[in-house]
């Protein structure tokens, strides 16, 4: 059984022969207290001195109060109540109790696999299969990796992904917003990057590779003239002059597409000619060996 437990309880009384200026004081000086507060202890409301105290704190408390010229009362406190926590019956339920969960309903329309796959494959680079499953920034990343190649491996790469997801779920997965301003874009910036590769491969590329071209075809040219010294040169020491044609030099000629012949032939010297049908000058050699208008070997 629980201890029972009392209260201290002021209402603001003093004893018939005690002045309130003093207790007022007295009580200040208890309580530990200003006299604003002591003073507020005499406004007839009953104020709790002390609680959940026993019976003994209590009259101690009343005694000190009573010296001081007060007059306070000691009550038992009720005891709480323990709440009892109602008891739940479950209700008897026939049948089994399914739950049925709502569908979410995903924006946009479902992607056609084969529409993705083949924008991956002829226009991956540019990242169009991104923007038509409204992966912009993707698709934006891809177009401007385009010129480097870069974004065509990823594209192939996506492909690969894409047929090893199951059709109902790449619906589920990638989905179509119908927003055509990303694609447009797109579009536009893919062909102005069309234009400045084309741009720049026809006012760069093409006269470079003229130029290297012709490069290599004087040069296959000035190394089949020095063949062709060279065997002069062999002729020259068996026969003690140089060979008057072709035919008698028994010259097969290193690279057939240049076609080679004397312009000048002696017995003392010798001048030849070579010339590549996509060049639109020939070469000429000596029998000192000098090449004109090329690179000497």
């Amino acid at each position: 059984m629980s201890q029972e437990k009392y209260r201290v309880i002021f209402k603001g009384k003093i004893s018939e022969s005690a002045n309130q200026d003093e207790v007022k004081k007295k009580l200040a000086k208890i309580l530990k207290m200003t006299d604003e507060k002591a003073e507020k202890l005499f406004s007839g409301k009953p104020i709790i001195i002390k609680k959940n105290a026993d019976l003994e704190a209590c009259k101690k408390i009343k005694a000190v109060f009573k010296k001081a010229g007060a007059v306070c009362a000691v009550k038992k406190q009720a005891a709480p109540k323990e709440e009892k926590a109602p008891e739940f019956v479950a209700p008897s339920l026939p049948g089994k109790i399914t739950l049925q969960k709502k569908a979410v309903e995903l924006p946009g329309k479902p992607a056609k696999k084969s529409t993705v796959i083949m924008l991956g494959l002829f226009l991956g680079g540019f990242g169009f299969h991104k923007f038509y499953t409204s992966r912009n920034f993707m698709g934006y990343l891809y177009l401007l990796l385009c010129w480097s190649g870069v974004s065509y491996v990823f594209a192939l790469l996506d492909c690969l992904i894409y047929l090893f997801i199951k059709k109902e779920n790449f619906g589920k997965k990638y989905r179509v917003l119908g927003n055509k301003k990303h694609i447009v874009l797109a579009f536009l910036m893919g062909t102005a990057l069309i234009g400045a590769e084309i741009y720049l491969g026809i006012t760069i590329g093409v006269p470079k590779y003229v130029e290297y071209r012709d490069r290599a075809l004087h040069l296959a040219v000035d190394h089949e003239l020095n063949h062709f010294w060279i065997m002069q040169e062999v002729y020259y020491l068996d026969h003690n002059r140089y060979a008057l044609s072709m035919e008698e030099l028994k010259y097969k000629p290193k690279y057939p597409e240049i076609i080679l012949k004397l312009s000048e032939a002696k017995k003392e010297c010798f001048k030849a000619k070579g010339k590549h049908p996509k060049l639109n000058y020939p070469r000429t050699i000596d029998c000192q060996g000098k090449i004109e208008d090329g690179f000497e070997l």
